[in-house]
């Protein structure tokens, strides 16, 4: 395929995406609010994290791709834009958690030693979880890894951008998957010190399936269906994440995570098709990012108030309405503290003499997912 039509296809804005993404970032709310009360309420939603490292291998090879290869971004810029991108929301969770710890939130952990180390995403290995102050921090911080793995083999003397070299790493990743649910028993892995090292398999598994899928549709190898059908088929396979538990739960979130996450993600290549579906879309695209960054923060604030209703519809109703309120305060955020920062940044590096980077779009800057 020539480069001009590559380009075409990678400049064409996937809607769909951003409503899965959105979506997604729904329901892995949803299961922490469970967490947040003691019951557990849809216990497969943790693993639309699978979806949201699948979808970041996807968009960031969408994004820049050629734009290392061919040099006209550098890897600095890259890593810039990408801090520019996930940092203020970490910050920002931070801050919530620090006034939760000031309300006498955290009683396990040096909250101030460990608002340090995340700030910089460093993991705390002396505590239940990686990133105690809000848990979620797991996830980026790995994408952050797959993310310098994924330059390297950009700016390497082969510049390792084809379907075969794609498809050479996922399948390594697999290898690398397969090998971590023996060992750990399981797929839930990652976010606790002793499963780290199952969480580098399981994102190696899904952004380089995301990557290959981004070089397949490329090459022409991979085409969307558009219409409202398939994108309806991602929302479904989504939503199923919130059903209760299910026997053999563990097989089912591995076929999720091989096969039901990578459909879900060639659904969203579809054209919903409709004005009013593409606009809520976008709407949740843009809260995907600061709603799964902050939530948990938020949910851990609110739980520790004393002013939840315990059981009953009044507990459905009030955690209905806290999340409604969370996705709120999240598109805010996403509109009015993330997007003047990003220009700001887009500003930056255009009076830096770097034209590459300053033609990033906000839309490109999100990058991932969650």
């Amino acid at each position: 395929m020539g480069d001009s039509v590559a380009r075409g296809i990678a400049a064409r804005h996937l809607v769909g995406l951003d409503g899965l993404r959105g979506l997604a970032a729904f329901v892995v709310v949803v299961h922490h609010v469970g967490t947040t009360i003691g019951v557990d309420i849809a216990p497969s939603a943790i693993y639309a994290v699978d979806f949201f490292f699948l979808l970041s291998g996807f968009v960031v090879a969408r994004a820049y791709e050629d734009k290392i290869a061919d040099g006209r971004m550098s890897a600095g810029t890259f890593a810039l834009v990408r801090a520019v991108r996930l940092y203020p929301a970490v910050l920002l969770s931070l801050v919530i958690s620090a006034a939760f710890h000031l309300t006498g939130g955290v009683a396990d952990a040096d909250a101030t030693g460990t608002a340090y180390l995340a700030l910089f995403l460093i993991p705390c290995l002396s505590t239940n979880m990686l990133f105690p102050l809000n848990p979620p921090l797991w996830s980026l911080l790995l994408e952050l890894i797959a993310n310098a793995g994924h330059v390297a083999m950009l700016t390497g003397p082969d510049r390792r951008r084809t379907v075969a070299h794609a498809a050479m790493a996922a399948m390594v990743g697999l290898g690398a998957l397969l090998f971590a649910i023996l060992a750990y028993r399981s797929i839930a892995i990652g976010p606790k010190p002793e499963t780290a090292l199952g969480g580098v398999a399981r994102i190696a598994f899904s952004y380089g399936l995301g990557v290959l899928l981004y070089r397949m549709r490329r090459d022409g190898l991979l085409r969307a269906i558009d219409g409202k059908v398939p994108f309806l088929l991602g929302v479904a396979i989504l939503t199923g994440l919130l059903l209760p538990q299910l026997p053999h739960e563990t097989l089912l979130c591995v076929i999720f995570v091989l096969l039901l996450s990578p459909i879900t993600l060639v659904a969203g290549f579809a054209t919903p098709g409709s004005a009013m579906i593409d606009r809520c879309c976008t709407i949740l695209g843009k809260l995907s990012y600061p709603l799964y960054a902050l939530h948990m923060p938020i949910l851990a604030t609110i739980g520790a108030g004393g002013v939840a209703p315990t059981d009953g519809v009044a507990a459905f109703l009030f955690w209905s309405v806290v999340v409604l309120a969370t996705c709120g305060f999240s598109y805010a955020v996403a509109e009015f503290y993330e997007a003047p920062l990003i220009a700001w940044a887009k500003r930056r590096l255009a009076t830096a003499d770097m034209p590459a980077a300053s033609t990033v779009g906000a839309a490109q800057m999100a990058g991932t997912i969650r």
